[in-house]
C-alpha cells in the first residue's frame, strides 16, 4: 500500500478539520494559561527562570480543566456524524484518566515537594514527597477497591410500557385496551476505569 492510500484511509477515519481544530485549541489553551499564570503571579515570580516546575504544574492543571469543557463541542459534532469513525468515547476516557492521574499523582507529589523543609537537600525533599505520595496512593487504592465491589453497577431509570397483543386492530388503535406503564431500572456493569472517572467527577461536582 502506497503512502497516498494510507493517508486516504486515515482521512476517512478521522475528520481532518476536527483534528486541526483540536490541535489549534490545545496550543491556544496552553498560551492562554501561560498568560494567566504570568498575569496573576507575584511580580518577583513572573519570570520563568525560577520555580519552573510549579509553574508547569499550574499550566498543566489549568489546561486539563479547560480541555474538558472544549471537548464538549467536539463530542456534539461527532454525535451528528461529522467526525467519521472518531471514537469520542475512548477520547473522553483518555482525557479523564489523565485528569485522574494528575489529581492522584502529580498534584499531591508537587504539594508535598513544595511543603518540604527548605533547609533539606534536594534528595531529602524528594524522599519526603515520595513517602507522602506512597501513603496517598495506598489509601486511595484501598478505598477504590473496597467501594468498587459494592458500586460497580450503574442503574439507569426506564419507563416500561406493556401493551396487550389484541390492542391493535385493523381499523386502528383499540381504546379499550390502554397500555400500562411501570418504572424500572436497567443495570449495566461499570469498568474500573469508568468507576474512577465517575468518582472523581462526583467529587469535583
Amino acid at each position: 500500500m502506497c503512502i497516498r492510500d494510507r493517508l486516504n484511509s486515515v482521512a476517512k477515519m478521522i475528520d481532518v478539520f476536527l483534528l486541526i481544530v483540536v490541535i489549534l485549541l490545545a496550543i491556544i489553551l496552553v498560551g492562554v494559561n501561560i498568560y494567566l499564570l504570568i498575569y496573576y503571579s507575584h511580580p518577583d515570580d513572573q519570570g520563568f527562570g525560577e520555580s519552573v516546575y510549579p509553574k508547569i504544574i499550574v499550566v498543566l492543571g489549568l489546561t486539563l480543566a479547560f480541555a474538558q469543557i472544549l471537548i464538549l463541542p467536539l463530542d456534539v459534532s461527532n454525535a451528528r456524524g461529522d467526525g467519521a469513525d472518531f471514537r469520542i468515547d475512548i477520547f473522553w476516557q483518555v482525557v479523564l484518566i489523565i485528569v485522574a492521574c494528575y489529581i492522584v499523582f502529580i498534584a499531591p507529589f508537587s504539594l508535598f515537594l513544595y511543603e518540604a523543609d527548605d533547609e533539606d537537600s534536594c534528595g531529602a525533599k524528594l524522599c519526603h514527597a515520595i513517602k507522602m505520595e506512597f501513603f496517598v496512593i495506598v489509601i486511595l487504592v484501598i478505598l477504590f477497591l473496597a467501594t468498587y465491589f459494592f458500586f460497580n453497577e450503574a442503574k439507569i431509570p426506564l419507563d416500561e410500557i406493556t401493551i396487550a397483543a389484541n390492542s391493535f386492530e385493523t381499523a386502528g388503535y383499540a381504546t379499550n385496551n390502554m397500555p400500562s406503564g411501570s418504572e424500572t431500572h436497567m443495570k449495566l456493569d461499570v469498568s474500573f476505569a469508568i468507576y474512577i472517572i465517575a468518582v472523581f467527577s462526583w467529587i469535583g461536582w
